[in-house]
C-alpha cells in the first residue's frame, strides 16, 4: 500500500438489532514491523410499519343516500413517518380530520398518534371501498397498508290490498274487511302490526302471515331472508250508509335486530260497501177519501141508529 493511498473495504450484513461494529486493520511495514488501527460504527435498527383501518357508517344506506367512510392511520413502527398519502378507489374527496397532535407533520411511532381521514359518498349500488396508505421512513423506505369497507344500498317498500265481505248490506248490517300486507322492497319492515289503521273500522287485528315469528315483514327481494311473507289483518264493523273507507299500512325499514334504519314507508287502499234502502209501502192515491177504518166506524154508527129507530117503530098499539 503506497503512502497516501486509501483502500476501501465493504461488508454487508443483516442487522436485526442495534449494533456497534468494530473494524481492525493491520499491515507490515518495510522493516517487518506490524502496524494496526481500529474504528467503530454504530448501527441503529428500526422498524417501519403503517396500519390502515377503514369503516363505513352507515353500512346499510337508503338507495341514493350517502355514507361516511372513516380511515384511521397508525404507525406501529419505531420511527416517525412523513409524507403520508392516501389513495381511494371510491372517494375522491378524502380529507384529513385530526390526529397530528404535535403538529410536526410526521406520524409518530409506537401508536402514539392516530390520524383520521374521512370521505362522504353516495351509494346507489353494492360498494366495496378500498384505500391504501403510504408513508416514508427516515431510511427512505415506504411502508404501505390497505383497508377495505363496504356499503349496501336498500330500497324499502310496502303494499296493502283491502277487500270487504259482503260488498252490499242493509242499513245496520255487518261487514268484515280483510287486509293483505306485503313487503315490496329489499329490506325487512318492523312494527307493521302496530302501524295499520282503517279510517272507519277499529280495531284492525293481526290474523296470520309472520311465518318465522320474528316480527319482521319480508319480501321477494329481501337481502337478509329468502322467504316472502303476506300478513293478513281483519276488522269487523256495522254500517248504516254506503261507505268507502281507507286503510293505511306502515313499516319501518330495519335490520334483523329490528333496529330502525330509516323513516317508515306506507301504502293505502280503499273498499266500498253499498247499503240498500229500506223498502217503502206504495202510496194509495186516495188522498181526501175516507180510510177503511173511517168507513167501518161510520157503518157501525149508522147501524146502531137504525136499530134504535126500529125499536121506536115497534111501540105496542093501545
Amino acid at each position: 500500500m503506497a503512502p497516501g493511498e486509501a483502500w476501501t473495504w465493504e461488508c454487508a450484513d443483516l442487522a436485526v438489532a442495534d449494533t456497534v461494529n468494530t473494524a481492525v486493520v493491520q499491515a507490515v511495514d518495510p522493516s517487518g514491523e506490524t502496524v494496526s488501527d481500529d474504528d467503530t460504527a454504530e448501527v441503529a435498527v428500526f422498524t417501519s410499519e403503517i396500519v390502515l383501518e377503514k369503516t363505513a357508517d352507515p353500512v346499510l344506506v337508503p338507495q341514493g343516500g350517502t355514507t361516511r367512510f372513516t380511515l384511521s392511520v397508525t404507525n406501529t413502527g419505531s420511527v416517525p413517518l412523513s409524507n403520508i398519502t392516501i389513495s381511494d378507489n371510491v372517494c375522491s374527496n378524502v380529507r384529513f380530520v385530526r390526529g397530528d397532535t404535535n403538529g410536526d407533520n410526521r406520524l409518530a411511532p409506537n401508536n402514539r398518534e392516530t390520524w383520521i381521514y374521512t370521505c362522504i359518498t353516495p351509494i346507489d349500488r353494492i360498494t366495496v371501498n378500498t384505500a391504501e396508505v403510504t408513508g416514508t421512513d427516515p431510511g427512505g423506505g415506504q411502508p404501505t397498508d390497505t383497508g377495505v369497507a363496504g356499503a349496501l344500498p336498500y330500497r324499502p317498500g310496502i303494499g296493502v290490498t283491502k277487500t270487504a265481505t259482503p260488498t252490499t248490506v242493509r242499513a245496520g248490517g255487518t261487514v268484515t274487511y280483510r287486509y293483505e300486507v306485503v313487503n315490496t322492497g329489499n329490506i325487512p319492515l318492523a312494527d307493521v302490526k302496530n302501524r295499520i289503521e282503517d279510517d272507519t273500522c277499529s280495531p284492525v287485528r293481526y290474523v296470520s302471515g309472520d311465518t318465522d315469528g320474528n316480527e319482521l315483514l319480508t319480501g321477494d327481494l329481501e337481502m337478509f331472508e329468502i322467504s316472502a311473507e303476506t300478513w293478513i289483518f281483519s276488522c269487523t264493523t256495522t254500517i248504516s250508509r254506503t261507505t268507502t273507507n281507507t286503510v293505511v299500512a306502515e313499516g319501518v325499514p330495519s335490520d334483523l335486530n329490528r333496529d330502525p334504519l330509516g323513516p317508515p314507508v306506507d301504502a293505502s287502499d280503499t273498499a266500498t260497501v253499498n247499503v240498500t234502502p229500506v223498502a217503502q209501502l206504495p202510496a194509495t192515491g186516495n188522498r181526501g177519501l175516507a180510510t177503511p177504518l173511517t168507513v167501518a166506524t161510520t157503518l157501525l154508527l149508522a147501524g146502531s141508529a137504525m136499530v134504535v129507530v126500529a125499536r121506536r117503530r115497534r111501540r105496542p098499539v093501545v
